[in-house]
């Protein structure tokens, strides 16, 4: 049974047969692994203790999963996010909040938001960037 505020309910809601033919198991084997069987809050959960017993190695987690981001986003470009598409995420979230809406639906619309302000950040850091190695060229 997947948990519907977790955000591997989100992240697999309709892609769960091709990540089963990827990992080449069945798809009701995949639905186990997404539910009670999810590795992810258990990792969160072991990440937070090593913290709290020693920051070192916890920074040491973290840039090994830096690099593992990089390596998944690193050479993708940004899509051109427009101003409504933000905004459009951004009263999506306040929306589900004021109207009072269930905490899986407030989370799910939150995710969205935090996903979509990060991409357009990135897109507006690869512009600064750039005209940033373009004045230094000049």
């Amino acid at each position: 049974m997947k948990d519907a505020l977790s955000v591997i309910t989100d992240a697999t809601k309709g892609f769960v047969i091709p990540l089963a033919q990827r990992r080449e198991i069945s798809e009701r084997r995949m639905h186990e692994q997404l539910g009670d069987q999810c590795v992810y809050p258990k990792s969160k959960r072991l990440i937070r203790d090593i913290a709290a017993v020693n920051k070192y190695g916890a920074r040491l987690i973290k840039a090994d999963m830096d690099a593992m981001w990089f390596e998944i986003f690193g050479d993708t470009p940004t899509r051109n996010i427009s101003t409504l598409a933000l905004h459009r995420e951004a009263f999506e979230a306040i929306d589900a909040l004021m109207a009072g809406k269930a905490p899986a639906e407030c989370a799910k619309e939150l995710r969205e938001l935090i996903a979509i302000a990060q991409e357009k950040l990135e897109e507006i850091e690869a512009e600064a960037g750039a005209s940033n190695i373009a004045n230094f060229k000049n």
